[in-house]
């Protein structure tokens, strides 16, 4: 056939150029009149049309080379271009070819499609469509009619795409999600929006954000790899979201909902887990990361605080953490601190932030106050030159409020309370000075038969050990009594004392064991080395604080912070200020204590324990120092107004074993740390 068409074009074109002339000017001329190609072709189409076998024939021909072709074998593709032309200008394509040829070619590919589904996976398949595509846009550039592409496309699409695109979604997203395939995922997005079925993608991306989102959120034993596994998964959707989807604004807006779905299952918690995660990235002791990482990473905590709807919940546990990193001087930078409030005025608005920023001012001002206490000689005379105190003044409404704790202090606590209380009251008539006991921390250096050890207690350890000052050993009931401490808040003391870790564990007892029980005998002091215990290891030792429960009423602040405060006509507010040291170990000072470690035992429980005895000289020390003072927590009140005021009274202390290895005492001086 090929050879027929070829012989009567070459010769209709020796025709046409012997009647040159006549076909420019007669024909062109004559409006009825077709020019002697056209009038060529017309003979050839009668012929054709006369011949129903020979056309049905040249037909079959080119549908089998195409379909050869598409199986991977080799044709010749010139011949198909000849043939197809012939069609075109013989004005038969549409009826003789394209319509069978489409027919065809959706049996074809339904036929093949189905069989792939069983043979291979789903990144194959799509990258299997995206090839098909490909070879039959070539067809459409080399031999096909122009005319045939859309419809030659919409019908591969139809049968490759949109016909398995549900089932292949349900067979294998989510394992190119937890892959993250980004290229085949990428393709994925092309070819469904090729069909229109984006819509599909974006609920099977949903589905899987919430599934794995919830699986996270809900798992309890991962709390605290939560919100690490949350920025995470954040940070992956979003990649995805930017090479894979486009930047899809419609599945921005989706997965916003789906955060939002999962992150709030478990109410209250996620919010409390992120304040909680914000506090120990913005401790002074993560070494992980830059001030520009922490931004960066502050921003993207800030995005899963949006989905929260408990923000009042973040707000409260938020609150805590930052007043214990200002008031303990533990905040990596104030800058980023400052920051972190501007991004929350930012998302919140100021109501918000009005306490958070209130926090700052007052550690401002507050050190206004004690550089006037430290400048005042009237009341720094009265102090001995070895020792420093540093208070700090509370506003009330902007700070947690803290359960007050009743202890009796020793008599160099007590004096120095009573010195700053005059200071303060001289400053400002009227109001009265109340002592929060229960976040005072002291610093004492010792002198351990291995060196000179520095020691950092809460206060009321503090106040326990310098009980020892006078006995050899005491009993829990007479240790009980002479504090004058709450009985657990006692019991968490003694157990911190005790019990703990060999390298922190500064009471000593007998028998040696984990716990204190009820049937150990009265307890003896152990000063030999080999016994262990009852000196630090290190030349800096933090001794664990009790494992208590935050003192820290979250309610009580949420309850708080609705309703107005009480003023007092002749009263201003005050600034706070802290500078003390973390009293946690380091593994304590980022996360809750492992309470189930500690057992909680009875008064009558708790055995004698012995400290080495502590031998006042007649001056205090051998250079007439004073006795050691204690940091100390205390709370300011004003008529209406009650505000925290917190304490820390470094110090040193020397002790010296006199006596033999199994009974000792200590003697003990002072000395300025610095």
């Amino acid at each position: 056939m090929e050879d027929c068409w070829s012989d009567h074009s070459e010769q209709m074109l020796t025709i046409r150029s012997i009647f040159l002339y006549l076909d420019r000017t007669y024909v062109l001329q004559s409006a009825n009149v077709r020019s002697l190609w056209d009038m060529g072709l017309v003979i050839f189409r009668e012929y054709l049309l006369q011949h129903k076998q020979v056309e049905s024939t040249t037909t079959a021909g080119i549908l089998q080379l195409i379909e050869k072709e598409r199986l991977g074998e080799s044709v010749d593709r010139p011949l198909l271009r000849n043939l197809l032309r012939m069609f075109s200008a013989l004005g038969l394509y549409a009826e003789s070819f394209e319509k069978q040829f489409l027919v065809e070619t959706a049996e074809f590919y339904a036929t093949e499609s189905s069989r792939l589904l069983q043979e291979v996976d789903v990144p194959s398949y799509f990258k299997h469509v995206e090839d098909r595509l490909q070879e039959e846009s070539d067809r459409c550039n080399y031999y096909l009619d122009a005319s045939t592409r859309k419809q030659l496309v919409l019908t591969v699409e139809k049968q490759l795409i949109e016909e398995h695109a549900n089932m292949q979604l349900d067979r294998g997203f989510a394992s190119l999600m937890d892959e993250n395939r980004l290229s085949d995922l990428a393709r994925l997005y092309s070819l469904l929006d090729r069909v229109n079925m984006l819509d599909q993608l974006k609920g099977s991306l949903v589905a899987y954000v919430k599934v794995t989102g919830s699986a996270i959120v809900m798992d309890e034993e991962k709390d605290k790899e939560m919100v690490q596994s949350l920025l995470s998964m954040k940070a992956k959707v979003d990649h995805i979201l930017v090479k894979a989807f486009q930047n899809n604004e419609t599945f921005t807006s989706s997965l916003k909902e789906a955060f939002e779905h999962f992150i709030n299952q478990r109410q209250n918690r996620p919010a409390e887990l992120i304040a909680k995660y914000v506090d120990a990235m913005m401790r002074s002791g993560n070494k992980t990361a830059s001030d520009e990482e922490l931004e960066s990473l502050l921003d993207r905590l800030l995005v899963l605080f949006r989905y929260i709807q408990g923000k009042d919940v973040f707000e409260a546990f938020y609150k805590k953490d930052l007043a214990k990193r200002l008031l303990l001087s533990k905040s990596a930078s104030i800058d980023l601190e400052k920051s972190m409030i501007m991004k929350l005025k930012a998302e919140c608005g100021s109501q918000f932030t009005n306490k958070l920023e209130g926090m700052f001012k007052d550690i401002d001002l507050s050190q206004d106050i004690m550089t006037q206490f430290r400048q005042s000689p009237q009341f720094q005379d009265r102090l001995p030159s070895n020792m420093e105190l540093n208070v700090s003044v509370l506003t009330t409404g902007y700070w947690p409020t803290y359960t007050p704790m009743e202890v009796r202090l020793p008599e160099e606590l007590t004096t120095c309370q009573d010195l700053f209380k005059d200071f303060y009251v001289s400053k400002h008539n009227g109001r009265r000075l109340m002592w929060q006991s229960s976040l005072g921390h002291c610093v004492m250096r010792v002198q351990f038969p291995k060196g000179l050890k520095e020691l950092h207690v809460s206060l009321f350890q503090c106040v326990v050990l310098m009980l020892f000052n006078d006995a050899e050993s005491l009993s829990y009931k007479e240790i009980e009594e002479a504090t004058g401490i709450e009985s657990t808040e006692l019991q968490r003391t003694m157990l911190s004392l005790a019990c703990g870790k060999p390298s922190c564990r500064i009471l000593l007892k007998s028998p040696k064991s984990k716990e204190i029980a009820a049937d150990d005998d009265k307890g003896q002091l152990h000063s030999d080395e080999r016994n262990g215990g009852g000196e630090p290891a290190d030349k800096r030792a933090r001794v664990p604080g009790p494992p208590v429960p935050d003192r820290c009423s979250n309610r009580e602040n949420n309850e708080d912070a609705k309703k107005p405060q009480p003023q007092s006509a002749d009263h201003r507010t005050l600034p706070t200020a802290q500078v003390c040291r973390e009293t946690a170990g380091p593994e304590e000072t980022h996360r809750e204590p492992d309470r189930s470690r500690v057992r909680r035992k009875g008064p009558e429980e708790f055995p004698t324990l012995q400290l080495p005895r502590l031998r006042r000289g007649t001056g205090g020390n051998r250079n007439g120092a004073p006795r050691m003072l204690s940091a100390t927590t205390a709370v300011c009140t004003a008529p209406f107004i009650r505000l925290p005021l917190l304490g820390f009274l470094p110090c040193c202390v020397r002790q010296r074993f006199v006596d033999g290895p199994h009974h000792g005492r200590l003697e003990r001086s002072f000395e300025d740390p610095g």
